[in-house]
């Protein structure tokens, strides 16, 4: 297959993609093109009647005698007249030229806007499986680099299409004054965009690699802020300085070939430029004109023209070479949109069961985690699970929150499938208590809360008393309105885990879960949760992971965990007397 044939489905792809990018843009776009063509004509007016003006100075008149475009009889203009009309073409133009940045400013304000809001909320709808796919620098830089370079990408077609108006009135205005040099400008304008294509392909490729390379330093910056306390103690911060000076230094060798590409663009033009103004004036010789006002006016339209060209040409270069951005932002959007969440339309009052029936899970195929899980927990009974790392206590977790689907089976809410629930229902009756608690960088009332407007103040405080931190929150210095800090770090680890209980709380669940909410707590913050846990027993169904034996004292039963299979599932007694699983798991949780 030839190379042509490979280039124009490439570029019939490019234009479908910003039409899909910039269809709501569209209408702004369209006015624009509109106002410049009106501005190019104006802007024609002034540069014919500067040119007249100068001639009548030159030769001492005070009024134009001769004819006047297609109008065979001659007019006499005085040059207060001339002078007028050009003041006034200049001052309308002007003002068009405002409104058109009005609307410009307008449309790309508009955009940033709604681009970022769309994918966040697509991102915020979509699964959780979608979510967890979705690292924290990819999804930043998608709302900050990428948004932002595809905002200047629709400004860069704004201001190519107010330069292809301008140019169309521009060419249209020689080829009334001389055919033969409108064509060869148009002649030279495409074998100055062939001349150049190498170098907007070259773009396009080192401005796919930079942004490639800017992800990976994106990354590797954000997991450095992450697990900057295990630098400190592991004391590899050389190591961690080594590792991102190497991928900084990719980007360095990336940026200067998209830079340097940018930068070649305009020397190489205006060499082109001048070029074609030495072709212009050749033309204008072969074409025999002899006045000096069309000689002038002819001028004036070339060096407008090879203004305008070159901005035409800058377009395209940057279209081009940041289309990648668009394209990824693209991608980002079919796959939350790939991930959208299944909404379900029926709902439940009251939690009275929940039940796993013949659940089969797996994150891959060949690695089920669940073949067959089958077990019924009742209202008000409060469930211990214990087992070994990569029992699948985790997932089980994940399941009953509704963010992963099984593959087969159901998991049944009063007898009704969880995928078949509306979400607000559901998730107003289950809370999940997390291992490791986070915070919001904002006041006591505000993390318990937690993005839900319409409690009130009592039912915050409730919660908070529920979760026995309520003492604690009172007693900072502007007591709920204090602000934590980043992620808590004004409370103790047991406190934050208690803010997170009476998060947890404050919707009044029906079924709370808790994942080993003591693993890492000191005695007194255990006592203070144990407490909670007496208190919810028997009026809220709970599911706790259990780290430690404390944990399950409160427990009616306990299911026991190996391989994603139930080893034994009963009350305490009993599983002492018959489970030898149990006395092991026993044994390791009092260790």
């Amino acid at each position: 297959m030839s190379a042509a044939a490979h280039r124009k489905p490439a570029q019939v792809s490019l234009l479908r993609h910003l039409y899909t990018a910039y269809q709501r843009q569209l209408r702004g776009v369209v006015l624009l093109a509109s106002l410049s063509v009106i501005a190019g004509i104006l802007e024609v007016v002034g540069i014919t009647l500067l040119v007249l003006l100068g001639k009548l100075t030159a030769e001492g008149k005070h009024s134009y005698l001769g004819t006047l475009g297609w109008f065979d009889a001659p007019v006499i203009i005085p040059m207060g007249t001339l002078v007028l009309v050009g003041l006034g073409s200049v001052v309308l133009r002007l003002l068009i030229q405002i409104w058109a940045s009005w609307i410009d400013a307008r449309t790309a304000a508009d955009y940033l806007a709604e681009q970022r809001n769309r994918l966040f909320a697509l991102f915020i709808e979509s699964s959780w499986e979608s979510k967890a796919d979705t690292r924290a620098a990819d999804l930043q830089n998608m709302l900050t680099r990428n948004v932002e370079h595809a905002l200047n990408l629709l400004l860069s077609l704004s201001k190519g299409v107010a330069a292809l108006g301008n140019v169309a009135v521009l060419l249209v205005s020689a080829m009334l004054l001389s055919p033969l040099f409108a064509l060869g400008i148009f002649g030279v304008a495409v074998l100055l965009f062939l001349v150049l294509r190498p170098l907007t392909n070259w773009a396009k490729r080192a401005s796919r690699a930079d942004v490639t390379e800017n992800t990976s330093y994106a990354r590797e910056i954000t997991q450095s802020v992450m697990v900057a306390r295990e630098i400190e103690v592991f004391n590899v911060g050389e190591q961690v300085k080594l590792d991102v000076a190497r991928v900084v230094e990719q980007t360095r060798v990336k940026s200067r070939l998209a830079i340097l590409t940018q930068r070649l663009l305009a020397p190489l033009y205006q060499s082109f430029v001048m070029l074609m103004a030495f072709g212009a004036m050749a033309t204008v010789a072969v074409s025999g004109v002899a006045h000096v006002e069309v000689l002038g006016i002819i001028v004036l339209i070339m060096l407008r023209l090879a203004s305008y060209t070159q901005g035409l040409q800058s377009v395209y270069h940057h279209v081009v070479g940041k289309a990648v951005f668009l394209e990824e932002l693209g991608e980002a959007e079919q796959k939350h949109r790939r991930g959208a969440n299944i909404v379900g339309t029926r709902s439940v009052d009251q939690i009275e069961t929940v039940r796993l029936d013949d659940v089969h899970f797996a994150y891959k195929a060949e690695a089920p985690v669940f073949d067959g899980l089958t077990l019924e927990i009742r209202h008000g009974e409060s469930i211990g699970v214990v087992g070994p790392s990569g029992a699948g206590k985790s997932t089980l977790i994940k399941l009953l929150l509704g963010l992963h689907t099984p593959q087969q089976g159901a998991i049944l809410i009063n007898g009704v499938p969880l995928r078949e629930l509306a979400r607000d229902n559901w998730y107003r009756r289950v809370a999940y208590v997390p291992q490791e608690p986070h915070l919001l960088g904002a006041d006591a009332r505000a993390n318990i809360r937690f993005f839900r407007p319409d409690l009130s103040d009592a039912v915050v405080e409730a919660a908070a008393k529920a979760a026995h931190i309520h003492d604690t929150l009172a007693a900072l210095p502007q007591g709920y309105a204090t602000d934590l800090g980043d992620q808590g770090g004004e409370l103790s680890g047991g406190q934050r885990q208690r803010v997170s209980i009476a998060r947890a709380l404050v919707g009044k669940p029906d079924l709370l879960i808790l994942d080993e909410p003591t693993s890492a707590l000191d005695a007194l913050s255990e006592e203070a949760i144990q407490a909670t846990l007496k208190e919810l027993h028997g009026r809220v169904t709970m599911l706790i992971i259990a780290h430690r034996l404390s944990m399950l004292q409160h427990c009616d039963r306990v299911l026991v965990m190996k391989d994603g299979r139930i080893e034994a599932f009963d009350t305490p007694e009993k599983l002492a007397a018959t489970s030898n699983f149990y006395q092991q798991s026993r044994a390791l949780l009092r260790a």
